[in-house]
């Protein structure tokens, strides 16, 4: 009866023990994946290889075209900013009604559009064809000289596949998480070998020793 209430205990430490680290790892595996899958609006990314996003409220017809690739640069515009945005000219319909809102052929303004891309540096053509054919969108005043206070030196390139980005540090975490946990199910259902030796060494501890006879 003794060594069952013992085995109990050992079993009740371990499996609060258990408990503990795999809350640990798990909070800690929850906050690297919401790390790695936050994304930042264009406005305030800071590397060409961050995925990013703007919210289009007005989108003009293409200014550029690319033939050979089929693809078309827009201006877009948020609350606030002007973007330049490349899209392949097949996926037109995805901002068909912003588009004839933009160019007056609705009157209902549409729901914005969120967009979700990578940011590549601006090539000096499309550079010097949205400066020329700005007055078609907007009537503010852009050169060469305060380009980048309006543009920034980026074009949000929606032609681009998202990259997936393998976390090994993410991985870790949720490979030491299953493991914890296994060994939490192997010590409930009383099959956990590290409870079987601290019961062993617990009891070669208070083995009383052998007296040897004296001559």
């Amino acid at each position: 009866m003794k060594e069952k209430k013992k085995r109990v205990i050992v079993k009740s430490i371990l499996c609060l023990v258990y408990l503990i680290i795999l809350g640990i790892l798990l909070f800690g595996s929850f906050k690297l994946y919401q790390d790695k899958e936050e994304i930042r609006p264009f406005s305030e990314i800071e590397s060409s290889e961050e995925y990013t996003y703007i919210t289009i409220d007005k989108m003009s017809d293409k200014f550029y075209y690319l033939k050979e690739d089929n693809i078309g640069y827009h201006y877009t515009l948020d609350k606030d900013n002007l973007y330049i945005i490349a899209i392949n000219e097949n996926e037109l319909d995805t901002y068909k009604s912003i588009m004839d809102y933009t160019n007056g052929k609705t009157k209902k303004k549409p729901d914005s559009e969120k967009v979700y891309a990578y940011p590549v540096p601006v090539e000096d053509k499309v550079k010097e064809e949205a400066i020329k054919n700005i007055k078609s969108f907007t009537d503010i005043e852009i050169t060469e000289e305060n380009y980048e206070e309006h543009f920034t030196n980026m074009v949000l390139d929606t032609t681009k596949e998202k990259k997936e980005d393998f976390n090994i540090i993410l991985f870790l975490t949720l490979f030491l998480s299953f493991l914890v946990f296994v060994l939490l199910f192997l010590t409930i259902i009383d099959k956990d070998k590290i409870v079987d030796s601290m019961l062993e060494e617990e009891k070669e501890e208070i083995k009383p020793k052998k007296k040897t006879n004296k001559r």
